[in-house]
């Protein structure tokens, strides 16, 4: 009686026992008659003895296909341009049309591989299909290299598995963002350098990227607009990445509040002598401060150093020119410094001050009045600032007033010189100096030519 063959084994005919192992790329189940049956299928293969069914052989590697039933090792790797995932029997895996016994059908191979996809490249031996390196993109199926269809264009990014040199904003890339720039065969966007910004989208170099603008800074890498203010006492031209730029500090003459886009002059009537302020300060009392200079035109300078108020003129705080205040008619000033005009000079005794700003009088008063202080005119006569010469006196150009001589006298006012004074007459005396009229008669006995100074003579009797 015959007994079924072992599994793990196969029997020749008139076999007395189980001694031969199911030989590699087979398997034996119970029964088996021949070493070459039952083969591993394609896309399988089994490097071991004794293996009893079918599940003993392994799907072919990934990344490899072996073509031929009863393979005993893997087969070869698969073509460059398509991928394994393992089990594969067609070095570029397809739907694969098979025909037997008068019937015919497809076997899909869509599970064990298949050609690389867009968005992908497959090298040879691949398992499965490799997104398109960053840079890069592949348009095509089947592509082989990581090299893809070609680099991204410039203006866009691809980030991986790119299937457009321009990708639509989807995961593999797009357009390049604001605050970046792309150049050719970007990856990731590059961020506009500090000192600059962008608000538009589709940059392609870093010139592309707008210098910050003028009173801003932008201090950060891939800015998309320029808000930040620069720093009070600072000034920000173009292209500033710090908020407080050494180079462009505000300089005495000038002021600088929060974002200054230049350094701005101080204006006539205020000043600065420091660095990095914000403001100017008012003019001191005693000074001015005049924002312009005269060359062969007005030019805006500011104003670093106060000037001491000029002679003829008095400052209040504020002053522009030094001219705005006069010292007034009737007074003077040679000095400078002045603040009121209070500390103006009258003009003095015998002089007079016809004009406003004087740094000295004007002249002498007027011969024939007395200018007693504060005159404004060579003719005062209101009997504070001066009067006409009075009778009995005469007042000579700039002088106070001189009694008219003993043997003189005056009965008019404004005479201007000694010569003026008149005689006294005959038959009468002028005995004192400054008299306005003659002291009387002569004495009885005596004759009195003219300017006589007393009522009798000597030498001037009378004889019978």
């Amino acid at each position: 009686m015959c007994t079924t063959c072992c599994e793990g084994y196969y029997c020749p005919a008139a076999s007395l026992q189980c001694v031969h192992k199911c030989e590699p790329g087979h398997y034996c189940p119970p029964g088996t008659k021949q070493h070459s049956q039952p083969d591993c299928p394609k896309g399988t293969y089994n490097s071991e003895e004794g293996s009893t069914s079918e599940a003993d052989c392994k799907a072919c590697d990934p990344g490899h296909y072996c073509p031929n039933p009863g393979m005993t090792s893997v087969g070869n790797k698969c073509d460059a341009g398509w991928y394994c995932r393992g089990g594969a029997w067609p070095k570029n895996p397809t739907d694969e049309q098979i025909t037997a016994a008068n019937e015919t059908w497809f076997c899909s191979n869509s599970t064990t591989g298949g050609k690389c996809p867009v968005g992908h490249y497959c090298t040879t031996g691949s398992d499965r299909p490799i997104p398109c390196e960053p840079g890069y993109f592949c348009g095509t199926e089947g592509l082989k290299t990581s090299a893809g269809s070609g680099e991204c264009n410039e203006r866009y990014y691809c980030s991986g598995g790119a299937s457009s040199a321009s990708p639509n904003n989807d995961t593999t890339g797009g357009l390049c963002p604001p605050g970046h720039y792309c150049p050719r065969k970007t990856a990731t966007p590059k961020k506009c350098p500090p000192g600059t910004f962008s608000s538009a989208s589709g940059n392609s170099i870093v010139d592309d990227c707008e210098k910050c603008l003028e009173g801003k800074y932008c201090d950060d890498w891939g800015m998309t607009e320029a808000v930040k203010n620069c720093s009070e006492g600072f000034y920000c031209p173009k292209g500033q990445n710090s908020s407080a730029p050494a180079e462009y500090r505000c300089t005495p003459g000038h002021y600088c509040p929060e974002g200054s886009k230049m350094e701005i002059p101080c204006a006539s009537g205020t000043y600065q002598n420091e660095f990095m302020k914000k403001e100017c300060d008012i003019c001191p009392e005693r000074y001015f401060c005049n924002g312009y200079t005269q060359n062969s035109s007005v030019c805006d300078h500011g104003v670093q150093v106060p000037q001491p108020c000029p002679v003829g003129h008095y400052c209040p705080p504020g002053m522009k020119t030094g001219l705005e205040h006069k010292c007034p008619k009737g007074t003077f000033s040679n000095k400078t410094k002045l603040n009121n005009y209070t500390e103006c000079t009258d003009c003095p005794v015998g002089k007079y001050c016809e004009t406003e700003g004087l740094h000295e009088p004007t002249d002498d008063c007027a011969a024939g009045y007395y200018c007693i202080a504060a005159a404004a005119t060579r003719t005062p006569n209101d009997g504070v600032t001066g009067k006409v010469c009075p009778k009995g006196e005469y007042c000579e150009a700039g002088k106070i007033p001189q009694q008219c001589p003993s043997g003189t006298y005056n009965n008019v006012t404004g005479l201007g010189a000694v010569e003026q004074c008149q005689d006294c007459p005959g038959g009468q005396y002028c005995e004192l100096p400054g008299q306005s009229e003659p002291a009387g008669n002569c004495s009885a006995g005596y004759f009195c030519s003219l300017k006589a100074k007393v009522s009798a003579p000597p030498g001037n009797e009378c004889t019978v």
